[in-house]
């Protein structure tokens, strides 16, 4: 039997009038329909920081060795989800 590849998703806490920030919510979705059986999907929900949030993600990297990592964010004006793509190298 092969080992389940690691998938992390990250939304971000509640912030100014996101009382439940809606790509957390969205996080939290992708977890329950899952990415197949052979994909274990990571929920994080972490702080409005940007600071903060990159010692979480590099600390999720270097414990969890995920296959990759969505970071979801959410703009004001935006009428939806949309993807946040930082690269770093840790």
């Amino acid at each position: 039997m092969s080992r389940e590849e690691i998938v992390v998703v990250t939304g971000f806490r509640p912030f100014r009038q996101f009382l439940l920030n809606p790509n957390w919510k969205a996080a939290q979705s992708l977890k329950l329909v899952g990415l197949g059986e052979k994909t274990h999907v990571c929920t994080k929900e972490v702080p409005v920081s940007y600071v903060k949030t990159q010692k979480i993600i590099a600390e999720i990297w270097k414990t969890l060795h995920p296959k990759f990592a969505v970071h979801l964010g959410v703009a004001r004006a935006s009428l939806a989800c949309d993807l946040l793509t930082p690269i770093f190298t840790i």
